[in-house]
């Protein structure tokens, strides 16, 4: 099934969190069932999740299963990136983003670091759960890596 974050963006921050709904439709009939009961016996421990970036936002998505995975659940939230992801210059053209609190699954791509007074291409690779590498194409110095403006 496909959801269209920009279609949802407004609800998603307000309820946090979200069960998944299976919806059957026989003719004119249509059934609808939880997947799974069990959510509010379950105490939800950091697990890995994907980070989102919508309309200058960003956002954690977590799914989460009860012990006994009779419950899917989304956990949906805003984050602020310095609060939840640290960065460091490893070298002159690699950043390295390592998650604070949980492992983060990011999608493998171009990337742009956008600095004070310049932009800066390069590729962004997933190094191991909870670390992501940014190969840039050109060197940043030290003093300007203190001043990313954005990471898109």
């Amino acid at each position: 099934f496909n959801i269209m974050l920009e279609d949802i963006k407004a609800y998603l921050p307000k309820e946090k969190i979200w069960d998944v709904f299976l919806e059957v439709q026989i003719g004119t009939e249509v059934f609808e069932v939880r997947v799974g009961n069990q959510r509010n016996k379950y105490a939800y421990t950091a697990e890995t999740s994907a980070l989102i970036h919508l309309n200058n936002d960003f956002y954690r998505l977590t799914p989460y299963f009860t012990t006994d995975f009779n419950n899917i659940s989304l956990y949906f939230t805003a984050i602020t990136l310095t609060d939840s992801i640290s960065m460091k210059l490893k070298g002159k053209n690699k950043i390295i983003l390592t998650g604070l609190d949980r492992g983060y699954v990011f999608e493998e791509g171009m990337a742009s670091v956008v600095l004070k007074d310049d932009m800066i291409v390069g590729m962004l690779s997933q190094t191991s759960e909870n670390e992501v590498e940014i190969l840039l194409s050109k060197d940043i110095k030290k003093r300007d890596f203190k001043n990313i403006v954005k990471l898109n």
